[in-house]
């Protein structure tokens, strides 16, 4: 008997136990199996993922001058250093990488000498390179043009069950480009606005893509949490756990900076760290939950938070924060790269049990990397999940 004529519930119950890369195979076997209604019914979708094992973490990965290294290499200056390399299959020679976003086992990254971007598997060394839309449009931030790219962010359609990949690109002009992997094109996207800055580093979470937010003016800005779902390709507004007083100081507010970046814990929570220079302390919260909440002709998101660790600790202020939590060994690590009069001062700060866990470090918890000129990346720590088979 085919399984195409199984009675609905015993069909459902052998595709739940099929891994997620044999579904894929047999997606792609012909169009009766690409378009099967369960692979959208987010009924099964669900049942499916929480039948699927828990992914464990590689090693933490950093991305710094140009380059991607386990996280103990960075830290520890190991030598020889270990070294993750993005290889150009054109010229055989390694890529120099700018920036990366990281989501689902796969960084999306961009080089110092080339305007296309790469989505790879640092561990098994695939990669998929794209070319974009518009030819000399890649970001230069020495000197931007009005058509630079701002931001970008991977992520996926999780209203299917096997992933859909896109890219969103938003340009300094407030254009928004979609890649879709599938189709191996780009469109614009029109009528959509974050309505709001891009305030932090983004990070994923099944799927969808998120960054702090800030909108307002004149003393009466408001921060959010950013979220583009990649399955609507809308952005949306939610809600952070404090008030933006409480974590901007003199200096931030001069220099217009803020000490404020977001982390994925696992598979299902997002981490959100902060420091306040009024109370000279470093906050770090996590969310409980993420979910769907349905209003008419719609469906929303909701997140709520609770507070995961606070320490006394001076703020070190910086353009780029991001930040690693350890939630078994109950540590986070936080790297920071500040810069001033055209230099750069590279920390690494780890909160919780330092003394017991981390000898290197000085007894605050912090170790220098020194004065040296500004590069364009980094260091930036992302908490590297495999991809899925």
């Amino acid at each position: 008997m085919k399984l195409s004529n199984l009675p609905k519930d015993i069909e459902e119950e052998i595709l739940s136990r099929v891994p997620i890369k044999s579904l894929r195979l047999l997606r792609s076997a012909g169009k009766l199996w690409y378009h099967h209604p369960l692979f959208k019914d987010p009924r099964f979708i669900r049942r499916h993922s929480n039948r699927a094992p828990p992914r464990k973490y590689h090693e933490a990965i950093v991305l710094h001058d140009f380059r991607v290294q386990t996280m103990n290499s960075y830290v520890d200056r190991q030598n020889p250093v270990s070294e993750l390399s993005l290889i150009d299959p054109v010229t055989n020679r390694k890529v120099e990488i700018a920036h990366a976003f990281h989501c689902d086992g796969l960084l999306l990254c961009t080089a110092t000498k080339d305007e296309r971007f790469v989505a790879w598997d640092p561990f098994s060394g695939k990669t998929r390179w794209i070319q974009p839309p518009n030819h000399r449009s890649w970001l230069r931030w020495i000197m931007p043009s009005t058509r630079s790219c701002k931001i970008y962010a991977l992520g996926y359609d999780n209203k299917e069950l096997c992933h859909s990949y896109k890219i969103l690109r938003v340009m300094e002009d407030q254009t928004m480009e979609i890649y879709e992997f599938k189709s191996d094109s780009w469109r614009k996207l029109d009528g959509v606005s974050p309505c709001g800055s891009f305030d932090s580093l983004g990070v994923s979470l099944k799927g969808n893509a998120y960054w702090i937010s800030r909108r307002g003016g004149g003393g009466a800005e408001e921060y959010s949490l950013l979220e583009f779902d990649f399955s609507t390709e809308r952005f949306q507004n939610l809600y952070l756990p404090f008030h933006e007083a409480e974590c901007l100081g003199p200096y931030v507010l001069e220099e217009g900076l803020n000490n404020l970046a977001l982390s994925v814990v696992g598979e299902d929570r997002l981490c959100l760290f902060y420091e306040s220079a009024e109370k000279s302390k470093t906050e770090i919260w996590m969310s409980t939950e993420i979910g769907e909440i349905g209003e008419i002709g719609e469906t929303a998101s909701s997140v709520s938070w609770s507070k995961y660790l606070t320490v006394s600790a001076t703020p070190f202020f910086t353009r780029h924060a991001s930040f690693f939590v350890d939630d078994e060994m109950k540590l986070a690590t936080c790297f920071y790269n500040h810069e001033r009069h055209r230099q750069c001062l590279s920390k690494v700060r780890v909160f919780g049990d330092v003394a017991a866990k981390k000898q290197f470090l000085m007894e605050d918890g912090t170790k220098y990397f020194g004065w040296r000129p500004p590069t364009a990346c980094g260091p930036i720590v992302f908490g590297y999940l495999p991809c899925l088979d």
